[in-house]
């Protein structure tokens, strides 16, 4: 009986290698239907710090990527304290962000239907030890237009 056993394992193993060496040779592997890989289709946009104020133009599909810098100045640091968001999710839809504990924020937003979005975020100043900062809210700000 223990014989059995030990032969079982080995004998499916090769029924399935020889299943799919058959299943390559008749070219039925080769005729299946191929996948279109959605991001080979789509162009990535990369928006940083520099493209505050600007307006950029992309298609339904493409995706556009926000990276923001925590920006270090004499005794403070400026740092992202949101994610940036879309003005109107139903035209960019964000599929990841996250904030750093360094301070950078990134997201990742999907163009889904025509139309115009905002992308904003706010940045605020973590002053050095001895310095004190402004009680302000600095925004970043790109308009996207899908078509």
């Amino acid at each position: 009986m223990k014989t059995m056993r030990f032969l079982t394992a080995p004998a499916v193993g090769l029924a399935l290698a020889a299943a799919l060496t058959a299943a390559t040779t008749t070219g039925a592997a080769a005729t299946a239907p191929a996948v279109p890989d959605a991001r080979a289709t789509s162009a990535v946009l990369y928006l940083t710090n520099a493209d505050h104020g600007r307006t950029v133009a992309v298609s339904v599909g493409d995706v556009i990527e926000v990276h923001l810098s925590a920006v270090r100045t004499n005794g403070a640091t400026w740092v992202w304290i949101d994610v940036p968001a879309a003005s109107d999710p139903n035209v960019l839809n964000r599929v990841s962000g996250g904030v750093s504990v360094n301070g950078d924020t990134d997201a990742v937003f999907s163009a889904t239907t025509a139309g115009t979005s905002d992308i904003t975020a706010y940045s605020r100043c973590v002053p050095d030890p001895g310095y004190a900062c402004p009680a302000v809210l600095v925004p970043w700000k790109a308009t996207v237009n899908v078509s």
